[in-house]
């Protein structure tokens, strides 16, 4: 499942838990341009949501709810390789677009 909010001509995507193999990783991240992507990284490696990353038309992708914290060092290892701002999402982050 995810949450897609739209308001005021921006729109966010929140994904909840996803399978190992991201086929549940939302559509609607493929189809159109979204200002916000925050997305898990618990279930799956790093390489597998790249193949997401590498799909999406976005501003700020935030990957939040990672385990082992070991991702993270793959995580801000890829940091540039995007158009877009990759973000560690972290306790009490906010965030204005």
């Amino acid at each position: 499942y995810a949450f897609f909010i739209e308001a005021e001509d921006k729109c966010i995507l929140y994904t909840g838990d996803m399978y190992a193999s991201l086929d549940d990783f939302p559509k609607v991240a493929f189809e159109r341009f979204i200002d916000v992507i925050i997305s898990e990284c618990a279930h799956f490696p790093v390489s597998k949501l790249e193949e997401c990353m590498s799909r999406v038309n976005t501003r700020i992708f935030a990957v939040s709810h990672i385990y082992p914290v070991s991702k993270i060092e793959e995580l801000d290892a890829i940091s540039d390789k995007y158009n877009f701002k990759l973000l560690i999402a972290k306790d009490d982050d906010e965030l204005e677009f």
